[in-house]
């Protein structure tokens, strides 16, 4: 027997249960329902009742702050550690991207760190100053009886190998009667050294510029787009296209993601220890050298066509001599 209790809950729960399972229902007996009659075919097709989607959830006030909370924490966790590094300076980033003088530079490939200093690979110390040149700032006009002179190279004049009092813009520098400004940068071929003159060396009106030129390798970083020693930092470079100079540097232009990740590399300690501990390697600065035994093979295919790299040289070279004579 069916017993007797509310028929409407009863008929709603059964029909809700038998929709789902889609289950038969057995006919009623007469006389087992006294104020209702249920028939099987009523309470198969019996529509199902359908709740309204609740919608996409919305965040409440306490996750917002909570998040916010925990965006703080990180950050104060993540300033703290940056911080800690900074000061210990540990000797696995001793030649990381973050302890180089080497930084990006869109208009040279690479330059040098501005208000820096560092040891170098044989201990020597390496200061640079706030316009990113190795030796004394020196602006507005030099003294009067003073000649200004600017220095134009590659490791050679930047001093590779040697403390701060041992380059010979220092020593020349020392002299009363000079005031040298050194520009030179390791790596650099006579083709950054041009760009160079014409966006800083000539704006300190010298009266005398001294371009170094090294036969070792001049020649062959003049023919390159990318560094000679690692064969991966782009650089500048030119063309002789219908006799004259064509400048070649879109390549080095970096869109915002690729910025800001070599901003990172080359300022945060801490991303450089997360990299370090990760297994990457964070002792590869733009421009950097490597013995010859690296580089031995863009050597070889620069020889194989070496009066168009002659040629090449004498024309940057000549560049930079009118280039002086018309600023006076």
């Amino acid at each position: 027997m069916v017993p007797e209790v509310g028929l409407e809950p009863t008929l709603a729960e059964a029909n809700t249960a038998l929709n789902r399972a889609r289950l038969p229902i057995p006919p009623l007996r007469r006389g087992e329902a006294r104020n209702e009659r249920i028939t099987q075919q009523r309470a198969v097709y019996h529509p199902p009742v359908t709740l309204p989607s609740p919608g996409p959830r919305r965040a409440g006030a306490a996750e917002w702050i909570l998040a916010a909370a925990s965006a703080v924490m990180v950050a104060l966790f993540a300033g703290g550690a940056e911080v800690a590094l900074r000061r210990v300076r540990p000797d696995f980033l001793r030649h990381s991207r973050v302890e180089h003088p080497h930084v990006y530079s869109e208009a040279y490939g690479w330059a040098l760190r501005p208000n820096s200093r560092f040891l170098g690979r044989d201990g020597e110390t390496i200061t640079v100053n706030a316009r990113g040149e190795r030796g004394a700032l020196h602006e507005g006009a030099p003294p009067p009886g003073v000649t200004r002179v600017v220095m134009l190279g590659d490791s050679i004049t930047f001093g590779t190998g040697v403390g701060d009092g041992e380059t010979f813009s220092h020593f020349l520098d020392a002299r009363p009667d000079l005031e040298v400004l050194n520009l030179g940068v390791d790596g650099y071929g006579t083709d950054q050294e041009l760009i160079r003159l014409g966006r800083e060396g000539l704006a300190y009106r010298p009266q005398v510029v001294i371009l170094n030129f090294c036969v070792r390798n001049d020649y062959f970083d003049n023919a390159l787009p990318v560094a000679l020693y690692d064969g991966r930092s782009r650089k500048p470079y030119f063309t002789l296209d219908a006799g004259a100079l064509t400048r070649h540097d879109d390549h080095l232009r970096l869109h915002g993601r690729q910025r800001a990740a070599v901003a990172l590399m080359e300022r945060s300690y801490l991303v450089n220890a997360i990299l370090h501990a990760g297994g990457a390697r964070t002792d590869e600065a733009v421009g950097e050298g490597r013995d010859e035994e690296d580089w031995g093979d863009r050597r070889q295919d620069v020889l194989a066509d070496f009066d168009r790299a002659a040629e090449l040289t004498r024309r940057l070279i000549l560049d930079i001599a009118d280039r002086c004579e018309a600023a006076g």
